[in-house]
């Protein structure tokens, strides 16, 4: 899954994950998630915003994607849908700039 959102989704910082079932992405500045995760669902694709799992005073925008038990073929393949739902839902611009992974 990583592989397929740096190649997909560059504009994305990837969180440190060496564990867990999920991943935490965190989005470009001003990119809402909690708009993204409804246009992901609308088209198919389960995950979560991380703002709203934040407490108070803390302002993350984020989302948290689940791998478990899903082949690397269906993952590569939720991974372009996603690209599909920031593009042409005009969350992603030109202007758009990735953020460094870490």
């Amino acid at each position: 899954m990583i592989d397929a959102l740096q190649l997909e989704l560059p504009e994305l910082q990837i969180q440190s994950a060496n564990q867990g079932m999920h991943l935490v992405v965190r989005l470009p500045e001003g990119l809402d998630d909690v708009a993204i995760a409804a246009a992901a669902s609308m088209a198919g694709i389960a995950l979560r915003p991380l703002s709203t799992m934040c407490s108070d005073g803390l302002k993350l925008s984020g989302l948290m994607l689940g791998f478990g038990g899903f082949t690397t073929d269906r993952l590569k393949t939720a991974v372009q849908k996603l690209r599909r739902v920031l593009t042409e839902g005009g969350f992603f611009t030109n202007h758009t700039k990735p953020l460094s992974n870490l």
